[in-house]
């Protein structure tokens, strides 16, 4: 289940790593982010951290990653409840084509903290270094540190039967968007009649599944435009 959880992530395209920046403190803080500029994970290596977001407070603690999405305004700060804790943090921005980081919650906890903790050092040794290439290195680091992270997230997730097989048929139509697609081959994948899928198909994803495809296919074009490798004249 795991794998297929995995699969059903969209593409993320990553056009920069700005910065990697480590934190350690004993004394409190408070940083206020007007509509940022960039994205930012947050890794918490020891002690915890306030997060404020539309008025809504997070405690995010030791071993969890915090998300900041681009454009967002958002308060952050020593956890005030454990004033005498000193803290420990990395934190991550980069830039990315797409509008936010699909599907994400913005606090992740992870299991296999030691991976993600390796992968930022990585991260900040090859910022720091700046050898020839490195903006490519940094960029592959990042597509790591972004696999683990949806791969934890997706692994505590539990589908019904139901979201099982409209998952089977979204990934079909995610893998051969480039072909023509009928709506009763894909029906036939989730084991549903043509009328029964798509009914269930948009109330799982709030849109017909012609819809969907459509926007797979834009998704994807405006992607190979925006990577330079494909041209208006290909």
């Amino acid at each position: 289940m795991e794998n297929l959880l995995i699969n059903s992530v969209p593409d993320i395209t990553v056009t920069d790593v700005n910065v990697i920046e480590y934190k350690q403190r004993s004394t409190p803080f408070l940083t206020l982010t007007k509509c940022r500029k960039d994205y930012g994970l947050v890794l918490i290596k020891e002690g915890s951290l306030i997060y404020n977001h539309e008025d809504t407070e997070t405690i995010v603690r030791s071993g969890d990653i915090l998300l900041l999405n681009k454009n967002e305004t958002h308060f952050v700060s020593n956890n005030i409840h454990e004033p005498n804790k000193p803290y420990e943090f990395s934190v991550l921005k980069f830039e990315i084509y797409d509008t936010k980081l699909p599907l994400l919650d913005h606090v992740i906890s992870v299991r296999h903290f030691d991976t993600i903790l390796e992968l930022f050092r990585a991260e900040y040794e090859c910022m720091e270094k700046k050898l020839p290439g490195y903006k490519i290195n940094a960029k592959a680091i990042l597509y790591q540190i972004l696999y683990f992270i949806y791969r934890e997230y997706y692994a505590g997730i539990q589908l019904t039967p139901i979201q099982q097989s409209l998952l089977k048929a979204k990934l079909y139509i995610d893998e051969n968007y480039m072909h023509k697609l009928a709506i009763d081959d894909i029906a036939g994948i989730s084991g549903y009649s043509r009328t029964h899928f798509k009914r269930l198909f948009h109330q799982q994803y709030g849109m017909a599944p012609i819809d969907y495809i459509t926007m797979v296919r834009i998704n994807k074009a405006k992607s190979m435009l925006h990577s330079d490798m494909f041209t208006l004249a290909d």
